[in-house]
C-alpha cells in the first residue's frame, strides 16, 4: 500500500478540483435515475442529474438526503445539470462522486475524453516554446495528478477466516437418522380400559406401578433459531353498495292568484240586466243560509280526533299507525364515518335541533389518533327542519362531543361534554338570529357561508372528569346549590349550574358565576376559559374498593308551574342523584356530603341500588307525568322503577339477543314509551295495552343501531332518532301515539300502585319466612315386621317362579316337582 500522506494529498487535490465523493443508497439511486448496473455501469459511469431535482430532494427529505454534505454547493450551482459519476472501485472512498461546479465538470470531461479538436496544436506549441516554463508546468501537473495506481492481486484466493463462519452456520448431520416403529395388536383396539390410582413406589412392593419422576431443571443445551420461513398474503377488501332513489312527482308548494276586475261601464251594464237581478233574487237566500250554517257548525272539525284512541283505532287506516319520516339530516362534509351521540331541541324556536357527532374509531385507533395533531376539528351542527341540506351554524369542539344541551333560560349558550372529560361552552351571540324562521340572510346558505363558531370556555382538564362525559343536565334556577351541596336561596331566573356525569366514578356540579356569586353576562364568560373548575364533586362508590362508572343521570326537578311561582321551602326539594352505570346498576346517591361533629365534610355514600340490566345503562329518564317513576334501559332489558321501592322494579321487560341502544318516554301519553334497538328499529310499548310485549315495531335505519331517541313537541309532535351512520331522522307520530286514552293517567297510576302493593306483599312474606324458626324434622315411625306372613309370601313367590321357568322350557316338570 501507498503511504498515508499520498492518499491525503490525493483527497485534498480532488476537493480543490471541485469533486466530492457521495454514498447513494438504493432509494436515492431510484430517485435520481442512477441505479447501479442499470442506468450506470463501470463502462458508462456518467449520469447528468437536473439541479432542480436535487434541490427538490432537499425540500422533501431535508437532512436525510444523500446530497446533504454538499448542500451549500448545490444551492450555489449555476448550471442546469449536475454530473454524477459512478465509482465502482471506491477510488474516492464512496460509490459515487459529484462535480460541484461547471468548471470542474468541463475539466473532468476533458480529462477523460481529451481536449476538443483544434486545441491540441496550440497546446503543443506552448509546451515546446519555452523549456523552462514547460518544465515548471510539468512539475505542477505531476504534483496535482498523484493518484494511487491499482494494485493487482497476485496468486490465487487467500483465506481470511470467513470460511470458518460459514462452517459454523452450516447444519451438518453427525449421525444416522433414527427409525421408530410403533404398533399395537388389533384385538386391543376398542377394548375396555379400567383406570385407577396407584402409588409411585408400588412396583417396589411387587405391584405393576411405575417409578416416580420428579420435576428438575433441564440440563439440555438451549436451541437457537437460525432461520424462519414466513409468508404474508394480502387480500383486497371488497365492499358492495347501492342506493335507490324514489322519484316523487314535483308539485307546487304554493300559488298566488289575483282577482280579475272589469271596467266600471261593464259592471253597470251587467247590473242593469234583468237576468242578473233575477239570479241575485234566487241565490241570495241560499248563500245567506249557507253562511249562517257555517257560523253555527264547524264543518272542518276532526270527528275521529274527538273519539278515544280505542274507538278511533277501528276506523283509522293501517298505514296511519306507522311512523312517517318528516325530515332527515346527513352532513356530507365529515372526513370519516361519524355516529350521532346526542341531540337537543331548541327550547324556544321550533324546528331547531343541535346534533353532536363522534368518530367511529376503535380503542386502538383512537389511541393512535390522540398522539397526532388533528387536521379537522370535531363539530356540533345546528340544523333547521326548513333546510335539510346545510346546517345553520357549526360549533367547533376540542374533541368528540357525547352530550349536548341548550341553556333553558338563554338558548344562545350551549353546553357540551367531551370524550376527554372537559366541559365546553359556546356563545351563539348575534348568529342566533340565523336560527329564526324569518331570517332572510340564512334562507339560502351553502356550506361555504355557514359560520363556524369556536368555543369560548373549556374547563381545566386537570380538574374535570378523567373519562368521557356521558350525560349533561342544566339545573333549574330554583335548585342552585352551594359548595357544601345545600340549596341556595336565590331570586335569579337564569340557569347558571350544570351537572355532568362520567365513567370515572364521579358526578360534578359546575357554576358559571364568579366567586362573588353574581351572574356573568356573555361578554365575561370568556374569563372561565381553561380555569373553570367544578363547584362540587360527588363520588359514586359502592364501597372503598369499587367505583361506579356513570352513563346517565337524573334528578327530581319541580314542575314548570312550581318554578314560575318560586320555591320558598327548599326542604321539599330532593338532593338525590339517580345514576345509571356501565355495570347495569342504577344507584341513588345524596349529593350532600355528610358532615362530621368537627365540621369536616365526608364522602357521599350510595343509599340504594337496583341491579337491573346485563349491560351499560343507555337511558335513565323520569316520566313527564310521574316525577317519582323512572325508565331505565340497558343490555337487552328495560325496567320501570319507583324511588320508594328499593332494589326492585315495578315492571321489567327482556328481549334476549337484541340490545337496547336508546329509550324515551312519550311526551303526550303517560303509558307509552319508545325503545331504540341495535337493528335500527323502534319498539312502542303501551303499558295499558300489555306489560310483556310491545304494541308496535317499525324499522327506521336498517342494520344500524339507533344511538339517540328524543321526543319533541310543538306544531308537529314527533320523535327524533339518530343512527350509527351519522343520520338524524325526524319522525311524525301517528295520532294513536299522540292522543291519550280516556282516563289514561288515572289508569296508569292505579296499575303502578297495584304493582307496588304486590311487590310489598311478597317482600313482607320473604322477611317473615326468614325470621320464622325452622320446624323440627319428625321422628321416623317404627314398622312392625310379621315374619310368618313374609315366609308365606316368599314361598308363594318360589312356586310362581318355578311355573314361569317350566313355561319357558328352562326346567322340566319332573325337575320342578323335585
Amino acid at each position: 500500500p501507498f503511504p498515508i500522506s499520498i492518499q491525503l494529498i490525493t483527497v485534498v487535490a480532488m476537493a480543490e478540483e471541485g469533486l466530492m465523493p457521495l454514498f447513494l443508497t438504493a432509494a436515492s439511486q431510484a430517485i435520481f435515475g442512477c441505479v447501479v448496473d442499470q442506468d450506470v455501469t463501470p463502462d458508462n459511469p456518467r449520469k447528468l442529474v437536473s439541479i432542480d431535482k436535487v434541490r427538490q430532494d432537499f425540500r422533501d427529505r431535508a437532512a436525510v438526503s444523500d446530497f446533504h454534505p454538499c448542500k451549500a454547493q448545490m444551492q450555489a450551482y449555476t448550471g442546469t445539470e449536475v454530473l454524477l459519476v459512478f465509482d465502482p472501485d471506491f477510488k474516492y472512498g464512496q460509490n459515487f462522486f459529484v462535480l460541484l461546479t461547471e468548471d470542474a465538470k468541463k475539466a473532468w470531461i476533458e480529462k477523460e475524453d481529451g481536449p476538443p479538436a483544434g486545441e491540441g496544436g496550440a497546446a503543443g506549441e506552448g509546451a515546446s516554446g519555452d523549456g523552462t516554463g514547460a518544465g515548471e508546468a510539468g512539475e505542477e501537473e505531476e504534483e496535482e495528478e498523484i493518484v494511487a495506481p491499482k494494485r493487482k492481486r497476485e496468486g490465487g484466493w487467500v483465506s481470511l477466516g470467513s470460511e470458518q463462519e460459514i462452517d459454523d452456520a452450516r447444519d451438518v448431520p453427525t449421525r444416522d437418522k433414527l427409525v421408530l416403529s410403533i404398533f399395537r395388536r388389533r384385538r386391543y383396539f376398542g377394548a375396555p380400559v379400567v383406570l385407577g390410582d396407584s402409588s409411585a413406589n408400588q412396583e417396589a412392593r411387587g405391584g405393576a406401578g411405575g417409578a416416580e419422576i420428579r420435576s428438575s431443571e433441564s440440563v439440555l443445551p438451549g436451541l437457537t433459531r437460525r432461520g424462519l420461513d414466513a409468508a404474508v398474503q394480502s387480500v383486497p377488501v371488497v365492499c358492495d353498495g347501492h342506493s335507490q332513489t324514489t322519484w316523487v312527482q314535483p308539485r307546487h308548494q304554493g300559488t298566488q292568484t289575483q282577482a280579475r276586475t272589469a271596467a266600471t261601464d261593464t259592471v253597470q251594464a251587467v247590473a242593469a240586466e234583468p237576468d242578473f237581478a233575477e239570479f241575485l233574487r234566487v241565490t241570495a237566500p241560499r248563500v245567506e243560509a249557507g253562511l249562517r250554517e257555517n257560523e253555527l257548525i264547524n264543518l272542518f272539525v276532526d270527528d275521529y280526533g274527538a273519539l278515544p284512541v280505542a274507538a278511533a283505532a277501528a276506523v283509522v287506516a293501517k298505514e296511519e299507525t306507522r311512523f312517517k319520516e318528516f325530515q332527515s339530516f346527513k352532513f356530507m362534509g365529515f372526513a370519516g364515518e361519524q355516529t350521532v351521540t346526542s341531540c337537543h331541541w331548541h327550547p324556544t324556536l321550533s324546528g331547531i335541533v343541535a346534533v353532536a357527532y363522534a368518530s367511529k374509531l376503535s380503542f386502538d385507533d383512537r389511541v393512535e389518533v390522540s398522539v397526532r395533531v388533528p387536521t379537522v376539528k370535531p363539530l356540533v351542527l345546528l340544523w333547521s327542519t326548513a333546510d335539510p341540506i346545510n346546517p345553520k351554524i357549526k360549533l367547533e369542539a376540542p374533541d368528540d362531543i357525547h352530550s349536548i344541551a341548550f341553556r333553558p333560560s338563554d338558548p344562545r349558550v350551549v353546553a357540551g361534554g367531551c370524550i376527554n372529560g372537559q366541559v365546553v361552552l359556546w356563545d351563539l351571540g348575534e348568529h342566533h338570529r340565523r336560527l329564526e324562521p324569518l331570517d332572510v340572510l340564512a334562507s339560502a346558505d351553502d356550506d361555504a357561508t355557514v359560520p363556524c363558531l369556536r368555543y369560548i370556555v373549556v374547563s381545566a382538564i386537570e380538574a374535570g372528569h378523567k373519562s368521557c362525559v356521558t350525560d349533561l343536565f342544566w339545573l333549574p334556577p330554583c335548585m342552585e346549590i352551594t359548595r357544601t351541596g345545600k340549596f341556595a336561596a336565590t331570586n335569579t331566573r337564569t340557569a347558571n349550574q350544570v351537572l355532568t356525569v362520567a365513567a370515572d366514578g364521579t358526578a360534578l356540579f359546575w357554576d358559571l358565576r364568579g366567586p362573588d356569586g353574581k351572574d356573568r353576562d356573555l361578554s365575561t364568560l370568556k374569563q372561565l376559559d381553561l380555569t373553570w373548575q367544578p363547584l362540587l364533586r360527588v363520588f359514586l362508590t359502592m364501597d372503598a374498593m369499587s367505583e361506579i362508572g356513570g352513563t346517565r343521570v337524573s334528578i327530581a326537578v319541580p314542575s314548570l308551574e312550581a318554578q314560575s311561582l318560586g320555591i320558598k321551602d327548599h326542604s321539599r326539594l330532593s338532593s338525590v342523584l339517580f345514576v345509571g352505570s356501565e355495570q347495569g346498576l342504577v344507584v341513588a346517591v345524596d349529593w350532600r356530603p355528610p358532615e362530621s361533629e368537627s365540621g369536616k365534610l365526608g364522602v357521599q355514600a350510595v343509599q340504594a341500588s337496583w341491579d337491573l340490566h346485563g349491560g351499560p345503562v343507555v337511558c335513565l329518564k323520569r316520566s313527564p307525568f310521574f316525577s317519582h317513576v323512572l325508565l331505565s334501559a340497558g343490555g337487552s332489558s328495560f325496567s320501570i322503577i319507583r324511588e320508594d321501592l328499593k332494589g326492585v322494579a315495578l315492571i321489567r321487560g327482556d328481549n334476549p339477543g337484541l340490545n337496547i341502544t336508546s329509550a324515551e318516554w312519550s311526551a303526550s301519553r303517560p303509558g307509552v314509551f319508545y325503545l331504540g334497538k341495535a337493528d335500527g328499529s323502534i319498539e312502542v310499548w303501551d303499558l295499558l295495552h300489555s306489560t310483556y310485549t310491545s304494541a308496535f315495531s317499525q324499522n327506521i335505519a336498517s342494520g344500524l343501531p339507533l344511538t339517540v331517541l328524543c321526543t319533541h313537541g310543538g306544531d308537529r309532535p314527533g320523535i327524533t332518532a339518530g343512527d350509527g351512520s351519522g343520520t338524524l331522522h325526524v319522525l311524525d307520530l301517528p295520532d294513536a301515539f299522540v292522543r291519550p286514552a280516556v282516563n289514561e293517567l288515572a289508569s296508569l297510576e292505579a296499575l303502578l300502585e297495584k304493582e307496588a302493593l304486590r311487590l310489598n306483599y311478597f317482600g313482607e312474606r320473604a322477611k317473615a319466612r326468614q325470621t320464622r324458626p325452622a320446624a323440627a324434622a319428625p321422628a321416623p315411625a317404627k314398622v312392625e315386621v310379621d315374619a310368618a306372613r313374609l315366609k308365606v309370601a316368599y314361598d308363594e313367590y318360589l312356586v310362581e317362579q318355578e311355573k314361569f321357568l317350566v313355561a319357558l322350557g328352562v326346567k322340566k316338570p319332573a325337575e320342578a316337582a323335585d
